[in-house]
């Protein structure tokens, strides 16, 4: 759980932060946590947990379950794998989707793929098909500017100046509110 107050100029972010870390133990606790658990903690709700690591079905029902998620107003967060070449994806990954060996081994980043931290959650605010069937999904990155994806469709993505790129945009002027700032970003599904 991190709060950044420079933005909302409040206290309770603050207290709340406070208020878990004495819970779990301190400060120290937090940054070793499970995001799971967190949310279960700080909103009562149920997790649901989809690995894509284990060689789901088919993309179409991960994306079917996040379409699902966002529809019902429900929290919807995503983790990158790691990019090590020696660990296969998910290999000694927990329950919680973290890696054993980056459990409370500091907060350093670990690189993930094509820009994003990985065992760093992020949080999917919408998502949206394109006319050609190209899925995006507009992620919030509380790392920014590090953690920010460099694939297709990111921010500085040549996609976005392609005629489907400006077709999306001007038919959807909101979905360039995912460009306005280095903490929420557009990236390509699957």
């Amino acid at each position: 759980m991190h709060v950044c107050l420079l933005l909302l100029q409040e206290l309770w972010p603050s207290l709340v932060e406070k208020a878990f870390a004495r819970l779990h133990g301190g400060y120290a606790a937090l940054a070793c946590g499970c995001v799971a658990d967190a949310l279960v903690d700080l909103t009562g709700g149920i997790v649901e947990t989809i690995s894509t690591a284990a060689g789901l079905e088919s993309e179409g029902s991960v994306w079917l379950a996040i379409m699902q998620a966002l529809t019902a107003g429900n929290l919807a967060v995503c983790m990158a794998e790691r990019a090590d070449a020696d660990s296969p994806a998910g290999a000694d990954a927990d329950a919680c989707g973290m890696h054993a060996s980056a459990r409370c081994a500091g907060f350093d980043a670990v690189p993930g793929v094509a820009g994003l931290l990985a065992d760093s959650p992020y949080s999917i605010l919408a998502a949206k098909v394109l006319p050609s069937g190209q899925k995006l999904l507009r992620l919030h990155n509380p790392w920014a500017p590090e953690g920010v994806w460099e694939g297709a469709w990111g921010p500085d993505a040549p996609e976005w100046g392609s005629e489907e790129g400006q077709a999306a945009l001007a038919a959807d002027p909101a979905m360039e509110e995912g460009m306005q700032d280095t903490a929420t970003f557009w990236c390509s599904f699957w």
